[in-house]
């Protein structure tokens, strides 16, 4: 792999795993006010919600701070159980709002997300 090539693939990661870190950022920002009026949430749900969502974002960014920061080390190569962690993650993060939202809620969460849970 010529060194050009590594570089955009280093790039090209770094933007994925930047997206996800936004998304995470969004979340946090959006469940106050948004999501907590759009899906119909009292406090307690609300405030249950907020913090799997921040959880989830902490991990995100555990993940994503591990990667950078062996980057260099690794020469840009993310490894199958980087990816994996990020999306066992993402999947523990839907089955703990699935068991405090509604399947409706659920439903409407995503597709508020734009279909990612």
């Amino acid at each position: 792999m010529t060194v050009r090539v590594l570089i955009v693939f280093v790039i090209a990661v770094f933007s994925v795993l930047s997206a996800q870190t936004l998304a995470a950022d969004r979340d946090a920002r959006f469940f106050d006010t948004e999501l907590t009026k759009s899906l119909g949430l009292d406090e307690v749900t609300a405030a249950r919600v907020s913090a799997i969502l921040a959880e989830k974002s902490k991990a995100e960014r555990a993940v994503i701070d591990r990667l950078r920061a062996g980057a260099a080390r690794n020469k840009g190569v993310v490894a199958d159980s980087t990816r994996a962690e990020l999306q066992r993650i993402e999947a523990n993060a839907a089955t703990k709002l699935s068991s405090v939202l509604s399947p409706e809620q659920m439903r409407k969460y995503r597709r508020m997300r734009g279909g990612a849970s």
